[in-house]
């Protein structure tokens, strides 16, 4: 990992591809992660409140500052959690878990939520992501706190892969055992794939840049990140896409402008 300076290149973080395609099985609600959206936060952004160098504190410091605070009774959970070897703060709400559930106020809600989180300077996390009770993530704008960087300032990636062999062989690059990024011990995606081919689909689409796994089904939690992992290699085959598991399911996905590869990775801070 490189030392570089704390100057943080502006990105915009989405946990899916830009303009999802309807190709053959709609999206699939991902069982850690949930449906992935095209919310693009601003970013990065400096806490300049307390420093929140645990959930813990981070919890208590909400209790105290927000104690009337209607958002804060409807948070479910806080966690930290390795995403593509990034440490990334889950906040799950119950929002959307009823189909009964009253949606008048939950936008103003969640935008109170997310202006209290982000006045704090968060040394746990460089990036958070909220989760709602239906499963939709919201992405909030990546950290700097603590010197985090942008992925490809983090790393010296290799370039944007050209074909279906070289994709595979730029995330075991990244990924793999001695990569570039190391993943948490729970992250096994990339043991998921079995084959990544280019295929004609029909239907008026251009050809398809397929991934094929032994995950169960489209509700894997290995969906989300090999989603990610595949939209950082900023491989032009993406601009058509999609994942499947072993029982046909999956998730699908349309990049139209490919980013650099990194552009669309999580923050990281340098070692």
């Amino acid at each position: 990992m490189k030392r570089l300076a704390t100057a943080a290149i502006v990105i915009a973080l989405t946990l899916s591809a830009a303009g999802c395609s309807g190709t053959q099985e709609p999206e699939a609600v991902d069982a850690d992660f949930g449906t992935p959206t095209h919310t693009e936060p601003t970013g990065p952004v400096a806490g300049t409140g307390r420093e929140i160098a645990t959930v813990e504190e981070l919890q208590e410091a909400l209790e105290t500052d927000y104690p009337m605070a209607a958002w804060r009774v409807d948070i479910t959970e806080m966690s930290v959690v390795s995403h593509l070897g990034a440490d990334l703060l889950l906040i799950q709400t119950a929002w959307g878990s009823d189909e009964n559930v009253v949606w008048e106020g939950v936008d103003e809600k969640q935008a109170e939520l997310i202006a209290a989180v982000e006045g704090y300077k968060l040394l746990l996390a460089p990036n958070v992501m909220l989760v709602h009770g239906d499963g939709t993530q919201v992405p909030l704008a990546p950290r700097s706190d603590g010197g985090a960087v942008p992925m490809q300032e983090a790393f010296d990636l290799p370039p944007a892969p050209q074909t279906p062999d070289e994709v595979l062989a730029w995330l075991q690059a990244v990924y793999g055992p001695g990569g570039l990024v190391t993943l948490g011990e729970t992250e096994a995606w990339l043991g998921t794939i079995t084959s990544i081919e280019v295929e004609d689909w029909g239907h008026g689409l251009d050809e398809v840049l397929v991934v094929y796994t032994n995950a169960s089904s489209g509700l894997s939690p290995h969906m989300s990140p090999l989603d990610r992992a595949l939209q950082t290699t900023g491989s032009p085959l993406l601009a058509e896409y999609a994942i499947r598991a072993s029982d046909g399911t999956g998730i699908s996905g349309a990049v139209r402008e490919p980013q650099a590869p990194g552009e669309a990775g999580w923050y990281y801070v340098p070692e």
